[in-house]
């Protein structure tokens, strides 16, 4: 069992109607009209530090989300779960189970 980040959807949600987007500058990480799979990679792959993120919103490919994200955030994992509740997706940390890759031996070849 790992530690994860678990995201959920509340019951206000927005959906997105517009064409897809994803906005970033120095302070925010916007999201529009994109899907909680493109959030979550986002988390898994360009947040360093944060737990691996578990989607468990309900969400289809072809639903589509608006969320920002203020990168300092990333940093203070209670002002992220307030942040994402404003926006109608809840996190939290359960542990999960995840497959992982280990690596026992490094063999150099000459």
């Amino acid at each position: 069992l790992i530690n994860s980040m678990v995201i959920t959807k509340g019951t206000d949600a927005i959906k997105a109607n517009i064409a897809y987007k994803n906005v970033s500058s120095n302070q925010f990480k916007t999201f529009i009209n994109s899907t909680i799979g493109n959030l979550t990679w986002f988390f898994n792959h360009d947040a360093p530090g944060l737990p691996p993120a578990v989607d468990e919103t309900g969400l289809s490919k072809s639903d589509r989300i608006n969320v920002t994200i203020r990168l300092n955030d990333l940093n203070h994992f209670d002002q992220l779960q307030k942040s994402m509740a404003q926006q109608g997706l809840h996190i939290r940390m359960e542990p999960r189970l995840q497959e992982v890759l280990v690596i026992k031996q490094v063999i150099h070849q000459n």
